[in-house]
């Protein structure tokens, strides 16, 4: 995270569709979900940091909402990296229920 510097982005009202060959320019305020290998990445360009945690408030890797407690002011450049936790498997998902689940009054004991 840094300082957003003047022409990082381009706002929603000034931005041009790139030439072909040349790179996209990122638009202010917006962020944009990608891939390094398994690790899922976050960029965002002119931010405030009330906005980019409403940005990742999707995230089902965390299952949590984000919340800005950092009391930071200004617009920043963001780059977040990160490994996301394992997927559950629907056989998991099923042994933790039956874990958890009371048992039944109409199974009866077998010996």
């Amino acid at each position: 995270m840094q300082p957003s510097k003047e022409g990082s982005c381009a706002s929603v009202d000034k931005y041009t569709p790139p030439a072909p060959g040349e790179p996209q320019q990122a638009v202010c305020g917006l962020t944009r979900t990608g891939r390094n290998g398994s690790n899922t990445t976050i960029d965002g360009h002119g931010l405030t940091m009330d906005a980019f945690p409403s940005r990742m408030s999707w995230d089902v890797a965390t299952g949590k909402h984000v919340i800005n407690k950092t009391g930071l002011a200004g617009l920043f450049d963001i780059h977040l990296e990160y490994a996301p936790p394992p997927a559950r498997q629907p056989h998991q998902m099923i042994r933790q229920a039956l874990r958890s689940s009371p048992p039944s009054r109409n199974s009866s004991a077998s010996g």
